[in-house]
């Protein structure tokens, strides 16, 4: 049975069930993090020590909007919790870190692990072209996902084309992924010389615990996903004018046993 706030005993059977304590979500969080307090439905639960940094992610949906100027890493104000699945393996966090619109998003630590990211890499010869295709076969077989962005730097041509730039990955396999050159190949041909990668996406395993939408604060629209997910969150909460990051978190013994401070 999903929960939105569950106060006291009774939310100790779920992997994502509020703790009684100090209004933490997992127990194991309580000596690794001072909560500030939390407002939701009318309830009122005292702070159990405040967060000092601006890293730190409170859990506080009356929390004042944030100005951010320049680049900076910042924590968020959790504006909504919900859970799903059987023994509550889903928990859905919205979490808002700027009160306008950002240019974008470069990186998300859960604690202080890079889930989300930037990570460069070196390539010798990486390219496979097929004449008259504009599709790209990159040889790699380290993390990668479809949705990624990856900006290439250092390429010599290959099958007429010249492929520096920045790309979205299309499909992965194996040995290899895809994207669209964006023109098509003249030749089928191999090569490209010493190519540096920085590929942006999730890093090492993550994508298994993590789903993260990111909102730069120009949307119109709520997120699609979460109106699906949550009998709480509707259309009409499209936070307009917030830049903010819709998390799903799955519940793993091992690897996501409780929320982390979640920053960007």
């Amino acid at each position: 049975m999903a929960i939105a706030l569950v106060i006291g005993a009774a939310g100790a059977a779920g992997a994502y069930a509020l703790g009684a304590s100090a209004l933490l979500i997992g127990g194991a969080f309580l000596a690794g993090a001072a909560l500030g307090s939390y407002v939701m439905d009318g309830i009122d639960v005292g702070a159990a020590g405040g967060i000092a940094g601006t890293n730190a992610t409170v859990r506080e949906p009356s929390v004042s909007r944030k100005i951010i100027y320049g680049t900076a890493r910042t924590g968020g104000a959790v504006v909504f919790l919900d859970s799903s699945g059987d023994e509550n393996k889903y928990l859905h966090l919205v979490i808002a870190f700027a009160g306008h619109e950002i240019e974008s998003y470069e990186a998300i630590y859960f604690d202080d692990k890079l889930v989300w990211g930037d990570e460069t890499s070196a390539h010798s010869n990486p390219f496979t072209t097929a004449s008259g295709s504009s599709t790209v076969q990159f040889a790699y077989t380290g993390t990668a996902n479809a949705g990624d962005t990856i900006t290439l730097s250092g390429a010599t041509a290959v099958g007429g084309l010249t492929l520096n730039g920045t790309y979205t990955i299309a499909s992965v396999e194996a040995n290899y992924f895809t994207f669209n050159a964006g023109s098509n190949a003249t030749s089928a041909a191999t090569g490209g010389g010493t190519v540096t990668m920085v590929r942006r996406g999730y890093q090492g395993s993550w994508k298994n615990y993590a789903e993260l939408n990111f909102y730069k604060g120009d949307q119109t629209t709520a997120d699609s996903n979460l109106v699906s997910r949550s009998t709480k969150w509707d259309s009409n909460n499209k936070l307009l004018d917030t830049a903010y990051i819709y998390a799903r978190l799955v519940f793993d013994s091992e690897n996501l046993s409780g929320v982390p401070n979640i920053s960007a």
